[in-house]
């Protein structure tokens, strides 16, 4: 918001105000079209006194109005017993410490006076009286058909009644707030083009879209960086030539920050497929490997398996026509929500995996974090576990530790406020490690999640495999 308008602003405001093009104010002032141009540019700052004065006396203001010494337009010379004001209120007003702007374009609004009277019959309680008699008659009949109903208040009837009995401080309350709501609204859009409004558009979104852009660039990682970069810094990679780009990225290689992809992995990352981009793994039957158990309270068990896996989304891919970018997601990104099929024979992501994901976004931004799907994805959410994530894809051993951490805090995000109740969750992940696979499945309490991870070597689970 504006606190106070420049000459510029006030002159191009009269103007509009009388609904005046540059020529007619030209042709009823003298002044030349260029130069009443010039004096409504914000870069402008000089105006001479002979136009001041000509303008002044066209738009019936005064000098120093114009020139933003005074906020008064039309009566400069007003004595203050004509503005009915107490004195503590010509002091709050001589002190400067609030808006008078926003002060003059609140008084003036055209719903003002109608706020004004909401409020005085709201303070000195005009409607009070009415608005009792009226709750005094619904309460009378009311209690009469209590009695003929053998005091039995579970009817409509006599809800009804009881209902339309008007709380009188809640309803001005309500009125008088939507009257200012109303009126600041107006003053609200009115300030748009004001320079000291702030943009609608933060440069911190525009940045972050113009990253999230980058990183989504189908290309090289060093492409991916060097978009990146021009990003931050408000340039346009798309109109790099070659040779630019290439004197960029042998200068950048240089830096510290740029001799590692962006999307790190350890070890263990796979190979690019042949052919049609088709992970083809044939299925085997899963492999008891180990459980933790343990009970916490009387009535909830908890269940910790780990089991060799070989996926295989082949058949989700061909019946919901899943594209080739979708599926190399497989391959690029470090946690990934993954579809389950049902008694339909449809596949379909748990609610609560993507509200996890989205979470994940936000607590560890320098991972990355997506769902295994085309634009529309099945959403699906199951009502007999308080939190149920059935799958989630990790893209590295590595990076287990960071899924059970952020998977703990989303669960202690999700119980603040009843951390003393029993809930449950249902979570599955499966972890790639080379050309191995395992999925990690927990069941019971979601107090005991972590405690139950805790209770595995994650890194000697991987050792004593004899499938290899």
């Amino acid at each position: 918001m504006q606190p106070k308008l420049t000459i510029q602003e006030r002159l191009k405001d009269l103007r509009v105000e009388r609904s005046l093009t540059l020529e007619q104010l030209s042709a009823e002032t003298g002044i030349s079209k260029s130069a009443l141009g010039k004096y409504e540019a914000d870069d402008f700052k000089d105006i001479s006194p002979f136009s001041m004065v000509e303008l002044a006396k066209f738009y019936g203001v005064s000098t120093d109005y114009l020139l933003g010494l005074t906020e008064q337009k039309n009566h400069p010379n007003t004595e203050l017993d004509a503005l009915h004001l107490g004195d503590d209120v010509i002091e709050v007003l001589k002190t400067g410490k609030f808006n008078h702007r926003l002060l003059s374009e609140l008084i003036c609004h055209k719903d003002f006076q109608r706020f004004m009277l909401d409020a005085e019959i709201y303070v000195d309680r005009i409607a009070d009286m009415r608005v009792n008699n009226m709750n005094a008659v619904l309460e009378a009949v009311r209690q009469m058909a209590l009695m003929k109903n053998g005091g039995e208040e579970n009817d409509l009837y006599l809800r009804t009644l009881e209902v339309a009995q008007i709380r009188e401080d809640e309803y001005f309350g309500s009125l008088i707030a939507d009257d200012l709501k109303g009126i600041l609204r107006d003053i609200r859009n009115e300030h748009r083009p004001d320079t000291m409004t702030a943009d609608e558009t933060s440069l911190v979104a525009t940045v972050q879209g113009q990253l999230q852009d980058a990183m989504n660039f189908e290309g090289s990682s060093e492409e991916k960086q060097i978009r990146a970069l021009m990003a931050t810094i408000g340039l346009d990679y798309d109109t790099l030539t070659k040779e630019e780009f290439v004197s960029i990225i042998s200068g950048l290689k240089k830096s510290k920050y740029l001799k590692s992809p962006i999307n790190q992995r350890g070890k263990a990352r796979p190979q690019m497929p042949h052919g049609n981009m088709k992970r083809k793994r044939k299925m085997k039957s899963m492999e008891y490997v180990g459980s933790y158990e343990t009970t916490r309270g009387a009535t909830m068990k908890n269940t910790f398996e780990i089991q060799n896996v070989t996926t295989d989304f082949s058949d989700y891919y061909s019946k919901s026509s899943i594209s080739a970018n979708t599926q190399s997601k497989m391959e690029t990104i470090d946690f990934l929500a993954v579809p389950t099929r049902y008694e339909d024979q449809r596949y379909y992501f748990a609610q609560e995996t993507v509200d996890f994901l989205k979470y994940c976004r936000i607590e560890s931004p320098e991972h990355t974090f997506d769902i295994l799907s085309d634009e529309t994805a099945q959403i699906r959410s199951l009502h007999s576990f308080d939190i149920w994530m059935p799958v989630i894809w990790v893209a590295s051993n590595v990076l287990l530790p960071l899924a059970v951490e952020l998977i703990s805090n989303y669960i202690w995000e999700k119980l603040k406020g009843r951390e003393e109740e029993p809930a449950k969750v249902d979570v599955t992940l499966l972890v790639k490690n080379g050309t191995k696979e395992k999925s990690l499945h927990y069941s019971g309490d979601a107090k005991a999640f972590k405690e139950a991870f805790e209770q595995i070597d994650l890194n000697k689970m991987w050792s004593d495999d004899n499938d290899a």
